[in-house]
């Protein structure tokens, strides 16, 4: 029976692991490059053939030093910025020519970084499932890895190039090496919780709003000590571990370049003074956001598995047995450390109101999984509960998973613009409301489908299109001939004009356009929204049919002839 035990467990690993590896070659191979990815790409690539850590400082170097390093070992792609641009620290337009004039095809060399990249969520998944098993053993280690693999968010931000899946891994990894060291503690797991916290400073300058929730953990266990030497007090403790911390940190910026960390970290401070970012939310633009905006966000790019876990267990707390799965959960290490860090987090980031998109709280994702699956299985077998419970629990668990499972495999390379409504039946109007009139940014229209607009004009055999196109790809790159309208992002000169061509009978706006971010007039493309569109490419692009709507071609034709007046 232990055998067979075992066998299962192993299967079941294998399975969720391979629906993660599938779904993220599905997502890499269908996803044109997002707005900065090119950025992260050519900055790290700078790093390990330069030695120099100019170009994108603003953010830590571990995560393009990651996605770049096979491309740099194995591939040997000349980098070689005009020196103006160097001398300029011109990130954007050095990521342009190195993604889009190397001599591999684009989607070739993102790939690598891509694929690069992966390994990163694929140890976060990993690391949540083997948490759970030792909080709750088996059942609750399976089910909590079955939620990581099936989740779209963590999914999505592990196939693209971007510093936040990064930060995810090692703040979820500094928590659980901080928990395994109030366990057993020992200079292992100390040394171990430092290297993290170094980890993920070296990720995202964010990491440093996640560590007071961690350091408060360790303060309040500290002063209840029982196993711990009297001489770690929580200054000594907290002083260690940030020294341990900075040397983890250094080899990442290759020690001599270590002063760019504070010189990045001042820049994030100080640029949105001088160039405030615009926020979406329901319909609304801001340049100051909203304090709801991540619990609106977090509502809706939960997966229905996770949103009734949630329910699930706040119904079993009120009930008559909460008192009992209380008294379940072990000890006071597992309640801080789970929930203490998360909720300051997401308190902070709230307060900041820095809302670019449900990236920004991944850390919390990922630990909400954790809590979900063990706090439902600890349901699931506290005592008094007979046979004929427990039973229904495992089917309603498993159902979960199921109903996960079946999303993962209908949103196939569309998890970025997930939301939760997306699981409806037409992908476009769920609740009486479309997508874009909830959320936008990196949570629905990040420039990623590109790829599907190529596709669906070969599919229709439609040579050229009318694009009002929101990010830094090159739309020309992807083989797509158009006429542009006014947007927002591109960094390449405008294609230049054919006379004799004959005019387009269809024309594919962004989302970001419709909801007029970014944009100096926000109303430019919103009466687009009174026509039906003809599809929703990746639900990012829209496409509308100009044949037989002579004043919807007309007002085009001005927006494209702004376009080429001010070239």
């Amino acid at each position: 029976m232990k055998y067979f035990r075992s066998l299962a467990v192993v299967i079941w690993i294998a399975t969720c692991l391979f629906f993660f590896l599938y779904r993220a070659q599905v997502f890499i191979e269908s996803n044109s490059a997002t707005f900065d990815e090119g950025v992260h790409l050519s900055a790290g690539y700078s790093y390990w053939s330069r030695g120099d850590f100019r170009l994108n400082h603003e953010t830590p170097p571990l995560s393009k030093l990651i996605a770049s390093l096979p491309l740099y070992l194995f591939k040997h792609l000349p980098f070689q910025p005009t020196g103006e641009q160097w001398d300029r620290s011109d990130m954007w337009n050095i990521a342009n020519d190195f993604l889009f004039r190397s001599a591999l095809p684009p989607q070739e060399v993102l790939a690598w970084g891509r694929w690069s990249s992966v390994p990163v969520g694929l140890a976060l998944v990993v690391l949540i499932g083997w948490w759970s098993y030792r909080l709750f053993g088996l059942l609750a280690g399976c089910f909590c890895l079955g939620l990581a693999c099936s989740e779209p968010n963590l999914l999505a931000f592990s196939c693209i190039i971007n510093s936040d899946m990064c930060l995810t891994l090692f703040t979820f990894a500094s928590t659980y090496c901080s928990w395994e060291y109030f366990r057993k503690p020992g200079r292992f797991w100390f040394i171990l919780s430092g290297v993290a916290i170094g980890l993920s400073l070296a990720s995202k300058f964010s990491a440093l709003f996640f560590l007071p929730g961690l350091f408060v953990c360790w303060i309040i266990l500290l002063y209840r000590r029982k196993n711990i030497s009297p001489a770690m007090t929580p200054f000594t403790a907290l002083f260690r571990l940030c020294l341990i911390a900075t040397l983890a940190l250094l080899p990442c910026y290759f020690f001599f370049q270590f002063p760019q960390f504070g010189q990045g970290l001042k820049q994030q401070l100080v640029r949105n003074n001088f160039d405030p970012p615009e926020f979406y939310l329901m319909g609304e633009i801001s340049t100051r956001g909203w304090y709801h905006y991540f619990l609106t966000t977090f509502y809706l790019k939960q997966t229905p598995a996770l949103q009734l876990a949630t329910f699930l267990i706040v119904c079993s707390l009120i009930t008559a047995a909460s008192v009992q799965v209380l008294a379940k959960v072990s000890s006071m290490p597992d309640w801080l450390f789970l929930l203490v860090p998360p909720l300051l987090f997401f308190g902070l980031m709230s307060f900041l109101r820095v809302d670019l998109g449900i990236r920004i709280i991944l850390p919390v994702i990922a630990l909400h999984i954790l809590v979900c699956g063990v706090l439902l299985c600890r349901t699931v077998f506290t005592r008094n509960r007979r046979f004929l419970s427990i039973t229904c629990w495992i089917g309603l668990i498993s159902l979960l998973l199921g109903v996960d499972v079946y999303f993962g495999f209908r949103l196939r390379g569309l998890e970025l613009a997930y939301q939760l409504q997306s699981s409806s039946s037409d992908f476009t109007k769920p609740y009486g409301y479309d997508f874009w009139e909830t959320l936008g940014d990196s949570n629905l229209d990040w420039g990623q489908d590109l790829i599907r607009l190529k596709n669906w004009m070969a599919a229709n055999d439609q040579k050229s299109i009318y694009l009002a196109y929101i990010g830094t790809a090159p739309a020309e790159a992807y083989g797509i001939d158009f006429i542009p309208l006014p947007a927002w992002g591109r960094l390449a000169p405008w294609p230049e004009p054919q006379p004799d061509a004959v005019k387009p009978n269809y024309v594919a706006i962004s989302v970001s356009c419709l909801q007029g971010l970014h944009l100096k007039d926000h109303e430019m493309y919103r009466w687009l929204l009174e026509f039906e569109p003809v599809t929703r490419l990746g639900l990012a692009i829209w496409v509308y049919d100009l044949r037989d709507k002579p004043k919807m071609r007309e007002r085009i034709e001005r927006l494209a002839e702004q376009v080429a007046h001010a070239k």
